[in-house]
C-alpha cells in the first residue's frame, strides 16, 4: 500500500492514522456524554450552559452590573444583555435601578438552580478523578502535555472569523 506524503512525514502508516481517528472520535462521544450528564436539569429549567455560568456570576457577586460581568467574563456588553434579557424572560433575575445603574440579582429560583448546577460540577470533578485515579503520575503528566498540545493545534486549525 503506497503511503501518501503526510503519512510519511508524520513516521505513522494509514493504519496508525485510522485507529487514531477512531479514538479520538470514541474519546470526544465519551466526554461529551460525561459532560451532558446534569444536562437534564438545564434543560427541564429551559437555560443554557451560558445563562446558569451568568447566574453563578450573579449568585455570587449579589448587585453586580451587566458592565461589571462583562468585564470580568471578558465578553461584549450587548452579548451580556441578551443573556440577561433572556434570564429576565425566565424570571430568573431581579433588577434594581441605582441612578444609571442597574444592579442584578437572582431570584430564589435561580439560586436553586445554581446550587443544583454547583452540585453537577462537584459530581463531575469527582468522576474525573476516577477517570484518572488509576493513571501514575508519569503517565498523567504525560497525557496532559498531549492534551495541552493536541488543545493548541486544534486551536490554531480552526478558521478565523471573518471581519
Amino acid at each position: 500500500m503506497k503511503e501518501d506524503k503526510e503519512t510519511v512525514n508524520l513516521g505513522l502508516t494509514s493504519r496508525e492514522i485510522s485507529d487514531l481517528y477512531l479514538k479520538q472520535m470514541e474519546f470526544a462521544r465519551l466526554l461529551i456524554r460525561s459532560s451532558r450528564r446534569h444536562r437534564p436539569m438545564l434543560d427541564e429549567a429551559g437555560i443554557t450552559e451560558t445563562e446558569v455560568t451568568l447566574l453563578n456570576i450573579i449568585d455570587q457577586a449579589p448587585g453586580i452590573t451587566s458592565q461589571e460581568i462583562a468585564r470580568e467574563t471578558a465578553t461584549t456588553k450587548g452579548a451580556v444583555a441578551q443573556v440577561i434579557k433572556s434570564l429576565d424572560s425566565k424570571s430568573l433575575l431581579i433588577r434594581q435601578r441605582e441612578g444609571r445603574m442597574i444592579h442584578l440579582f437572582v431570584t430564589d429560583r435561580a439560586h436553586e438552580l445554581v446550587m443544583q448546577d454547583r452540585q453537577e460540577s462537584l459530581e463531575n470533578r469527582r468522576r474525573t478523578r476516577q477517570y484518572t485515579e488509576d493513571l501514575s503520575p508519569e503517565e498523567f503528566r504525560t497525557f496532559m502535555k498531549v492534551m495541552d498540545r493536541l488543545i493548541l493545534m486544534m486551536r490554531e486549525a480552526e478558521p478565523k472569523p471573518e471581519k
